[in-house]
């Protein structure tokens, strides 16, 4: 999960969190389903950092964006973006103007709106990296 705004968070001690788990047993499950889905995220990132820019960068915004009305829209600075993918704030801004004159979207002040969701997500498929829009 990623926050694209403030976050509050609380903390519950190691043995708190025991002490729930013994009262319930119901939550072993998906607990551990939880566990299992964000190691699955993380081999993901870890494969997925082999990639080029261009593809890092795709995928992000197709995880990212959100319908907003009848626009798809990424609500990310270039900054976190490249924070995200692990590049320069320069190698993602030349992408993202690529992108941009490709038509496949638009920069605004702290968003990215997705014109051509299709294109977007065969550039995230490059490498074998799927990215699904929804």
């Amino acid at each position: 999960m990623i926050a694209a705004g403030p976050v509050t968070a609380w903390t519950i001690s190691a043995a708190a969190f025991d002490h729930f788990l013994k009262h319930h047993p119901i939550a072993h499950r998906p607990f551990a389903q939880l566990l299992a889905d964000r190691l699955r995220a993380a081999d993901q990132r870890s494969v997925a950092a082999s990639y080029d820019t261009a593809t890092r960068v795709a995928g992000a915004l197709c995880n990212l964006a959100a319908a907003v009305g009848e626009t798809l829209v990424a609500h990310t600075t270039q900054s976190e973006l490249a924070q995200l993918v692990g590049a320069s704030e320069v190698s993602v801004h030349r992408v993202l103007r690529r992108f941009a004159h490709s038509g496949l979207l638009e920069t605004r002040h702290g968003s990215i709106l997705i014109r051509n969701e299709a294109a977007l997500s065969a550039a995230a498929e490059t490498q074998g990296q799927l990215h699904h829009l929804t």
